[in-house]
């Protein structure tokens, strides 16, 4: 977390402004409101950080909602480097979503602020995590197992430009599909939008159809494919429907 906040810092300009929350049971802020990004208040807000202290509770909700009131400019940014863990305030990730999403609601639309995650950890709680950036941010993951630098690197790059928005895949007939899932929180040009789904007729042949708007514009893609009855041409399908699966009964 330490090195995602140092390298978000030194791609600032000083033309940008910013701020830096840390949070445990309560919330402690480097600056009163937003600052210029110059070199100066960019090693003062390192040395803030250096000179904490790690202690107490979580309290995450607590933490939103001090980003969400220093989101006073427009096009604001909030970057949440958290493992997602929290243990006082709202704790159940549907509701404290729920409660993001009503306090986000609530700004001025040029006020509200996109939020990117960047999820630290073997136990970070995705599911919540996923939840709070829906349609609106970037979240990104690391394991103690996996290079810091490559995850860093395409968060940082995605933080910077805007994800395909309005994304969705419908099918026809409506009911050839039950629970369609999507893979990811964003998608970003050049990259790849998957689904996961479940079908129960074998054989039928189906339409489908990609809505996007991207960099303003409509974007529509279609497709018609006939459902195999078997297929071992993707053993790792039941592992990404059981997770998409699981993902959206948590979030429920």
């Amino acid at each position: 977390s330490y090195s995602a906040m140092e390298s978000l810092l030194h791609t600032l300009t000083p033309s940008d402004h910013f701020n830096l929350l840390l949070f445990n049971s309560r919330t402690k802020a480097f600056s009163a409101s937003p600052v210029a990004a110059t070199s100066a208040n960019i090693d003062a807000a390192i040395q803030f950080v250096r000179g904490s202290d790690l202690r107490g509770d979580t309290n995450l909700q607590r933490a939103l909602q001090a980003g969400l009131a220093q989101s006073t400019m427009p096009n604001s940014r909030l970057v949440l480097l958290t493992d997602g863990g929290t243990d006082s305030g709202i704790i159940q990730p549907g509701k404290l979503a729920r409660w993001y999403a009503s306090r986000w609601n609530a700004l001025p639309p040029a006020n509200r602020p996109r939020t990117d995650v960047f999820a630290v950890g073997d136990d970070a709680n995705l599911t919540l995590l996923r939840l709070l950036t829906h349609g609106r941010g970037v979240l990104q993951s690391v394991t103690s197992t996996e290079p810091l630098r490559f995850k860093l690197n395409a968060f940082l790059s995605q933080i910077n430009s805007h994800p395909v928005g309005g994304l969705s895949l419908t099918a026809r007939p409506t009911t050839a599909f039950t629970e369609v899932y999507p893979l990811q929180s964003a998608t970003f040009a050049g990259s790849v939008a998957a689904w996961v789904g479940q079908y129960h007729h074998p054989g039928q042949t189906i339409s489908l159809t990609m809505h996007a708007i991207n960099n303003g514009q409509p974007l529509n893609l279609n497709s018609t494919v006939t459902l195999p009855e078997k297929s071992l041409d993707h053993p790792g399908l039941p592992r990404l429907w059981a997770h998409a699966r699981v993902e959206a009964l948590l979030a429920e």
